[in-house]
């Protein structure tokens, strides 16, 4: 993954890309699923490798506020 991932809470993270390539939420729900917030679709290997990081195993909800 070139992008960094980071621990803001218990289960919420930030995946940050290197110069600001993309950026994107995840909320991890107490059922391992996710919520993902304004993640790029054309990154979806970055998308998966950080769902596998965060313990995440199916989406659940899918937010795109722009």
């Amino acid at each position: 993954m070139e992008s960094a991932l980071k621990q803001i809470s218990r289960s919420v993270y930030a995946v940050i890309g290197p110069e600001g390539s993309t950026n994107f939420g995840i909320v991890k729900g107490s059922d391992h699923s996710a919520a993902i917030i304004d993640a790029d679709i054309r990154r979806i290997d970055e998308i998966d490798e950080a769902l596998q990081f965060t313990g995440c195993s199916k989406v659940s909800y899918l937010i795109d506020t722009h």
